[in-house]
């Protein structure tokens, strides 16, 4: 398919059909407003990447800044407006001239995958000026739609309802505008690429696992790939926006922009890095197929979504690993024997977390990623649970602040309480700042952005200890993938239930209700 970026470039993929929608082909295009505070975007600064540096070494930022640079057609959204025929997809017929709203879109496709609710069937003469132009026709002047910012970002991923009178009146503003033969600039398009949601594989020997990725973001990109161990071959990436996966050509792998497994795909192991909402059906899915699900956080949403995966986990046991990766920080190492505590004696959490403020579309804010509790709290609540053994919670309270900052006290039955504080007020200079004390025993450990430990008693300081706090991320893959290369088990199912039971209960107290 072809993509306008730097320039009008054939390769990329279509985006997937699904439930509900349609595949046009366009004939005319036009850009109504870009699609702002989608993705988080830094400007360039020599101050900030050497900060970063120092923080995190040459390598790190390094592999972070390419990851960034590749992503800037992704975030190059914009809504669209225009006419074209439906090429797939069974709510309209083949060939059926429409109109169409695109709310998030690149900045020119040759083709769309669109929900049904925002293509309208039109007269065919609509598209008779059209018929002999070379390619999709680009107007650089943009159509005024009213609801431009209403309308901007919308996704079913979202899950919120699209506003149907919103886009009925884009298509009646559109459909006043265009003239049956505009002017405009004519992308050449000798004749309409062929429709690919999946590429071929590169040739070559399978590994001692075979493995699937979902989700190509920046975090997928330089942690997970960048750290698998030898012996885990990434053989397909499934990634929903065909900008973000690039050119076919480029790929070292088989590109999918379907968000669910095909029929016939099964692999050894599948890291789930996706869209939070996502998460726990992709890995029911891959333990019903015989593999490994590998899951980022949070590892559910909602309460049906725990019920299917315990369900799943139960059926297969030992086949899922949750990537918390605090628990696999070397500063908190044996936190007992650094507190001077036996066996079972609480671990006291005290901790107060900020995370860098969202963009007003970022899908962090969707509805189906729920609070901030449930994308970011889930890290600090599971961190507490691993410490303490995952003994039952006793009591537990939350509440918001008017600055939006929420606080959660969590009691579990061995004693042990939580104090955590998340807050998004404040700088983003070197993005999520933690500062985390484990307090027992007559000691207490301090550990500062997962980078620097002190331990100290009444008397003085005891330890200090500095690591890099992006080197957790590989421990935690190279741990994860040399376990699954060894067959060896996964998290234990209670751990699961516990973690994210505790986790659901508390989005439960904070928002008033349960899904």
């Amino acid at each position: 398919m072809y993509v306008l970026g730097k320039r009008w470039r054939d390769g990329y993929l279509d985006a997937a059909l699904g439930p509900g929608t349609v595949r046009v082909q366009v004939a005319l295009w036009s850009t109504a407003g870009p699609v702002s505070g989608a993705f988080i975007e830094r400007p360039f600064s020599p101050r900030m990447v050497l900060q970063y540096t120092r923080d995190v070494g040459v390598r790190q930022v390094a592999t972070k800044i390419r990851s960034r640079l590749a992503e800037s057609l992704r975030n190059r959204k914009v809504v669209a407006v225009g006419l074209g025929r439906i090429v797939g997809g069974d709510a309209l017929d083949e060939g059926t001239p429409v109109a169409f709203l695109a709310p998030t879109a690149p900045p020119c496709a040759e083709r769309l995958v669109l929900d049904r609710g925002l293509v309208r069937p039109v007269d065919g003469a609509r598209l008779d000026g059209l018929a002999d132009r070379a390619g999709p026709l680009y107007l650089d002047r943009g159509t005024a739609i009213p609801d431009l910012e209403a309308l901007a970002g919308w996704t079913p991923d979202a899950g919120r309802p699209l506003d149907v009178e919103a886009v009925a009146r884009a298509h009646d503003a559109l459909l006043d505008w265009v003239d049956p033969r505009p002017s405009g600039e004519t992308l050449p398009l000798a004749a309409p690429s062929p429709i690919r949601e999946r590429s071929a594989g590169p040739d070559g020997p399978p590994g001692r696992l075979d493995a699937a990725l979902f989700g190509l973001g920046n975090y997928a990109k330089t942690q997970i790939l960048a750290n698998l161990p030898r012996g885990i071959r990434v053989r397909c990436v499934h990634e929903v926006d065909p900008t973000q996966l690039g050119p076919a050509d480029r790929f070292d792998w088989i590109g999918d922009t379907r968000p669910t497994f095909r029929d016939d795909e099964r692999y050894d192991a599948v890291f789930i890095a996706g869209y939070h909402h996502t998460h726990a059906d992709l890995a029911v899915t891959t333990l019903e197929r015989g593999g490994y699900a590998v899951v980022e956080k949070p590892v559910v949403t909602t309460r049906p979504q725990l019920a299917r995966l315990l369900e799943a986990a139960g059926a297969h046991p030992g086949r899922v690993f949750s990537c918390f990766h605090m628990r696999h920080n070397p500063l908190f190492g044996d936190p007992r024997r650094q507190l001077g505590l036996g066996d079972g004696d609480p671990i006291h959490y005290h901790c107060q977390v900020f995370e860098i403020p969202l963009p007003e579309r970022h899908w962090y804010r969707w509805p189906s990623s729920r609070s901030h509790l449930v994308s970011n709290g889930c890290h600090w609540v599971d961190h507490f649970l691993h410490l303490n053994d995952f003994a039952a919670p006793a009591r537990t309270d939350v509440w918001q602040g008017g600055n939006g900052d929420t606080h959660v006290s969590v009691e579990l039955a061995n004693g042990a309480v939580l104090g955590l504080h998340l807050t998004h007020e404040g700088s983003p200079r070197v993005g999520v700042r933690q500062h985390v004390e484990l307090r027992a025993g007559g000691r207490t450990l301090t550990v500062d952005d997962g980078a620097r430990a002190v331990l100290e008693d009444r008397m003085g300081i005891l330890a200090r200890r500095r690591i890099n706090k992006l080197a957790v991320y590989g421990r935690m893959y190279r741990r994860i993938g040399e376990t699954m290369l060894a067959g060896g088990e996964g998290d234990p199912i209670a751990s699961l239930e516990r973690s994210a039971g505790l986790m659901l209960d508390l989005e439960e107290q904070l928002t008033g209700g349960g899904r």
